[in-house]
């Protein structure tokens, strides 16, 4: 997963490096889990990149199965507490 986050992070920077802002839409569910904990560790202009969701469930943001609440559980903090 580490070269997968890794990718990730190298597309945003680059995006940055040509564009104000990037935009980064993720989808929920156990499977990016590994990949947003990665990425919260790694230092970006994270003030500059828009986080986003392709899809949510119908839940309570605080309810478990709630993606928006996984996002920003374990992507939007640490290092990447800055992103939109």
């Amino acid at each position: 997963m580490e070269n997968i986050s890794q990718t990730i992070f190298n597309e945003l920077e680059k995006d940055l490096c040509k564009n104000v802002q990037s935009t980064f839409i993720v989808s929920g569910g156990s499977s990016p889990v590994q990949i947003f904990k990665d990425l919260s560790g790694m230092e970006a202009k994270w003030s500059d990149i828009n986080i986003s969701l392709v899809d949510d469930r119908v839940v309570d943001i605080n309810h478990d199965d709630s993606n928006e609440k996984l996002v920003n559980d374990l992507l939007i903090k640490d290092k990447a507490k800055d992103a939109n």
